[in-house]
């Protein structure tokens, strides 16, 4: 999970460095580098890569398929270590000057400034980050917003799940968001109206993350996810935090 991490925050860095914002962080859009082709060797040799012709009407699709019991052994464990990671899927990237939509990431990993419509920035992505870690190092959404009977998504309901984890919401964030929403949902402390306090573990809770590293990494996803976008920490500050523990070389001209 720190390898994980690493690749991840570079990869979203390297964007930001050149003012551009990825905006759509999920599963379907990380990808694993494989070194080795050898190491699937045995799953082309059973579904060969099809040859495609540009001349036809339709492509043929490659089969899907877990590669877990091709590249990876049970007794090499040393081979998890070399994975790579990359973040594709740009088609909804927007520039950090001109947004190509103010609504943007996957409902459940949305920042609370992009839940209640206030104006965001590159720092939404590290909110999106966090919330994904958990997600792949636990196969459980941190959020999900679904309200009983029916399982419908509620914003509110979502914005009350981050508040029992994070606090809440800053008067400073909720200025600048749309009104309408705010006033019907927030009270003056910035929390949920009219909604008890959820009984939820808390992220450093054995329930939510099990293992030695447990307070470690609940620290980093707690310096990672502030509820203000103000208050997030660089991509340096991320790396060199005592979960993932990098020591950077200082900057150097020329």
């Amino acid at each position: 999970m720190q390898r994980f991490a690493v690749h991840l925050v570079t990869a979203v860095d390297f964007p930001h460095e050149h003012n551009f914002i990825h905006t759509d962080i999920k599963p379907h859009n990380i990808f694993v580098k494989f070194r080795l082709r050898s190491r699937i060797e045995p799953y082309l040799a059973e579904v060969p890569v099809p040859q495609q012709d540009s001349a036809q009407e339709r492509y043929t699709p490659v089969k899907s398929t877990p590669f877990r019991r091709y590249y990876f052994s049970e007794a090499d464990h040393t081979r998890v270590a070399e994975f790579q990671v990359a973040l594709g899927d740009w088609g909804v990237s927007s520039s950090a000057t001109q947004h190509l939509t103010e609504r943007i990431q996957p409902v459940a990993l949305r920042a609370s400034e992009v839940l209640i419509e206030a104006p965001w920035d590159k720092s939404v992505e590290w909110w999106n980050l966090g919330a994904l870690l958990l997600e792949f190092y636990r196969a459980v959404r941190m959020f999900d917003g679904r309200v009983p009977p029916d399982g419908r998504y509620d914003v509110k309901e979502h914005v009350a799940e981050i508040v029992s984890l994070f606090g809440p919401l800053p008067k400073d964030l909720l200025d600048p968001g749309n009104q309408h929403l705010v006033r019907s949902i927030f009270d003056d402390q910035g929390r949920p109206k009219d909604c008890p306090p959820m009984d939820g573990p808390s992220l450093a809770s054995e329930d939510v993350l099990p293992g030695e590293a447990r307070d470690l990494f609940a620290s980093f996803l707690s310096f990672v996810m502030k509820i203000n976008p103000a208050e997030r920490p660089s991509a340096e500050q991320m790396l060199t935090h005592p979960w993932i523990g990098m020591v950077l070389k200082p900057k150097t001209n020329g």
